[in-house]
């Protein structure tokens, strides 16, 4: 299998992540490892391939998440809160004719 390595720095801190393909006995597997801001190793996180498919199934679907919020709100000004107890729904009526009412 062909080595690879992929770098990722973190969103609010001086932190990063590096992912890498390694073998052990014949077993190839991904490294995640995590570096502080001091570029010292922080922790590792291992996985074979089906879990790592699994992995990035999960990741997809939260990305997936984030960009359907993302839409929703930068979609138009014409949401509602509803107040349900403890929590709020977002919504956002639209009718036939493609306008938005809030």
């Amino acid at each position: 299998m062909a080595k690879f390595e992929l770098k990722f720095k973190d969103l609010w801190f001086n932190s990063k992540a590096e992912i890498n393909v390694q073998n052990d006995e014949g077993k190839d597997y991904i490294e995640i490892v995590f570096f502080d801001e001091n570029n010292i190793i922080d922790g590792s996180f291992n996985m074979d391939k089906s879990t790592a498919i699994k992995f990035a199934k999960a990741l997809r679907t939260e990305i997936n998440k984030i960009t359907e919020s993302e839409n929703l709100i930068d979609g138009g000004s014409s949401f509602k809160t509803l107040e349900k107890g403890n929590y709020s729904i977002l919504t956002k009526e639209v009718n036939k004719g493609g306008d938005t009412n809030g």
